[in-house]
């Protein structure tokens, strides 16, 4: 199966993000995946989030940070491949400077439920 995009979105306040095709915070894997990338689609200008990997409840250690992954960037990082396996996963983001909206791409190798 070819690799899968989806977008998940957050508004002005801290929290896990909303995946915009299933409307949920978190998604069940039920086998393993990999995260090939991870990139800005939309941010504030004064706003630099810091995005948390959640994993079953508990913090994974992985950041992402917005202004790293912005395509705009000539500097930009690439976040994968990063390895997944089973369990349930969220997104939390942190503003940091003046809150906005924020959306980003996330490009998975295989499809999420």
């Amino acid at each position: 199966m070819p690799p899968m995009i989806r977008l998940f979105t957050i508004g002005t306040s801290d929290g896990n993000m909303i995946d915009n095709e299933t409307g949920l915070t978190a998604f069940d894997l039920t086998k393993p995946n990999v995260i090939l990338d991870v990139v800005n689609v939309e941010k504030g200008s004064s706003d630099d989030p810091i995005i948390k990997l959640i994993k079953n409840g508990a913090d994974t250690g992985r950041r992402f940070y917005a202004k790293a992954m912005d395509p705009a960037s000539a500097g930009r990082i690439s976040v994968g491949p990063l390895g997944l396996g089973p369990g349930k996963y969220q997104f939390y983001l942190t503003h940091v400077g003046t809150a906005a909206n924020y959306k980003m791409a996330v490009k998975f190798a295989e499809a999420i439920e």
